[in-house]
């Protein structure tokens, strides 16, 4: 792959005094394009911090418009720097409870947004397991992307983190539109995407991370109810050490 790939072209608006200002660029995997891509939410994050009545304001919603459309590039980048440089899993102790609390918290604003809600049900025990969890973070947010996209206005997306004696359960269920039969055998094939601005990514990368752990998503998915993901992981980490 070469060094440096043009990946898309994307209209940016940037606001200027006048607020008119339009701009194209090119994101590239360069260390210096990847960086300065992804640090695009993170200048725009605390945007989120006003109170909900300034967003009557044109300038402050169209601040957060470019937010949003900074998360989507990051989500993109993300994706496409994980397929050309596939990282191995770092493994540490953690609570798996934490880790899915901060998925949801991630991905609470584009819920909202949406009109969808979503809930959290933690194990009422602590799940200290080793994993990477920036990777388990990443798998648990796409998992929750595509069923909040997947869901109507008031649609629900229920979380839940549980453990057996042998192994971990992240269970995602959403009330979706769900996912037509003939196509739930293509779902994790990478590029393969039904949405018009998907990247085909998402869930391919999502399983690999998950395999990684030597575990597993299962699915099952039902036409105009929704669809389940369920994400089964080890409790015996890499190094012989569970909870």
């Amino acid at each position: 792959m070469a060094h440096r790939i043009a990946l898309i072209r994307h209209g940016q608006t940037a606001w200027s005094k006048s607020g008119q200002h339009t701009s194209t660029t090119d994101i590239d995997l360069t260390d210096e394009g990847v960086h300065q891509a992804m640090t695009i939410p993170s200048l725009l994050w605390g945007l989120d911090l006003a109170p909900a009545t300034v967003w009557s304001s044109p300038r402050l919603r169209a601040q957060r418009t470019a937010r949003l459309a900074g998360l989507h590039i990051n989500k993109i980048v993300s994706e496409l720097l994980e397929i050309a440089r596939p990282k191995q899993p770092e493994f540490r102790k953690t609570d798996l409870n934490a880790t899915a609390e901060h998925a949801v918290m991630f991905a609470t604003e584009q819920a909202t947004s949406r009109g969808v809600s979503i809930e959290l049900t933690r194990d009422p025990a602590p799940v200290v397991i080793e994993h990477d969890a920036g990777q388990i973070h990443q798998v648990l947010l796409n998992l929750l992307l595509n069923g909040m996209q997947a869901c109507e206005e008031g649609g629900k997306v229920a979380v839940q983190v549980a453990q057996t004696d042998e192994q971990v359960q992240l269970t995602v269920v959403d009330t979706g539109k769900g996912i037509p039969p003939e196509l739930l055998g293509n779902i994790f094939r990478p590029f393969f995407t039904t949405k018009g601005n998907g990247t085909g990514l998402g869930l391919s990368l999502a399983r690999r991370m998950v395999e990684g752990h030597g575990g597993k998503i299962e699915v099952t998915s039902w036409i105009g109810k929704g669809s389940r993901f369920v994400v089964v992981l080890p409790k015996q980490g890499p190094n012989g050490n569970g909870a």
